[in-house]
């Protein structure tokens, strides 16, 4: 055991002084390992896709809402949370429209990731 021990160090000091540098005082100088870092993977990851409990068309648009958020209809028809500029034109239109939540179009029941309108809604 000991000489497994005693054979380890050798060859240990033996890959230093063969990897690094003898100075002329004896010192050995080993030079600073070269350390790669890989990048981590980029992991995208989509955001909750939820279905309007209703929603109603203003201005060429279609805006719905689930419990106290706002959404509107965007590209791919896919229901996207409403910036301040367009919930605000929708306060807006509100206000001249009180009894709009009775006209309004049910959304989906199950609200599991569904993001098309209704059918019936389709065909206007």
């Amino acid at each position: 055991m000991r000489a497994k021990l005693l054979i380890g160090v050798f060859a240990v000091a033996v890959l230093v002084n063969m990897a690094g540098c003898v100075m002329p005082d004896g010192r050995s100088v080993i030079p600073a390992p070269a350390i790669y870092v890989q990048p981590a993977p980029v992991v995208e990851v989509a955001p909750a896709v939820l279905a309007p409990e209703a929603y109603i068309l203003v201005n060429g648009e279609y805006i719905g809402w689930y419990g106290d958020r706002y959404m509107y209809l965007g590209p791919g028809n896919v229901w996207i949370v409403c910036d301040d500029e367009r919930l605000g034109r929708f306060h807006e239109w509100e206000r001249h429209n009180p009894g709009y939540r009775q006209h309004a179009m049910r959304g989906r029941e199950n609200n599991r990731g569904n993001n098309r309108h209704d059918k019936k809604d389709q065909r206007q």
